[in-house]
């Protein structure tokens, strides 16, 4: 278990550490050559696009799990009767096992998958750019 911990915080180090290597190595050249307006444009850019991205598909994910809570849990959704795995007497649906954690766990998860696909999107940010601020062309 320790050595799992040790790995993860170890992990998480070397990703920070990348990111701000990264982070600073353009921070640097575009200082340079005279342009630090067009490299916090970017980061704006990209600060805004994951924003944006994240509560979206956040609030998608969570109004999704929540309907299907709601609906997994409503008096009109009749249970299996006479199932061979429901003969052991123990509680065998997941709304059984966890009914107060459940929504959270809901909250969670699409907090979790709202975070990487924004995270993804970010690499996106010049076409977002692009798009708001586009001229004619002929």
């Amino acid at each position: 278990m320790g050595l799992a911990i040790i790995g993860a915080v170890l992990a998480v180090w070397l990703i920070l550490l990348g990111l701000t290597g990264e982070f600073l190595v353009d921070w640097l050249w575009f200082s340079a050559l005279g342009y630090p307006g067009v490299f916090w444009t970017t980061v704006f850019a990209q600060a805004k696009v994951f924003l944006a991205v994240f509560l979206l598909t956040g609030v998608i994910l969570w109004v999704n799990g929540w309907v299907a809570y709601r609906r997994a849990c409503s008096p009109w959704v009749q249970p299996a009767e006479h199932a061979a795995w429901q003969s052991t007497g123990k509680p065998t649906d997941l709304i059984e096992l966890l009914p107060h954690r459940l929504p959270f766990a809901i909250a969670a998860a699409a907090g979790l998958l709202a975070m990487i696909v924004a995270w993804a999107e970010v690499q996106n940010w010049s076409v977002f750019l692009t798009f708001l601020y586009q001229l004619p062309y002929s």
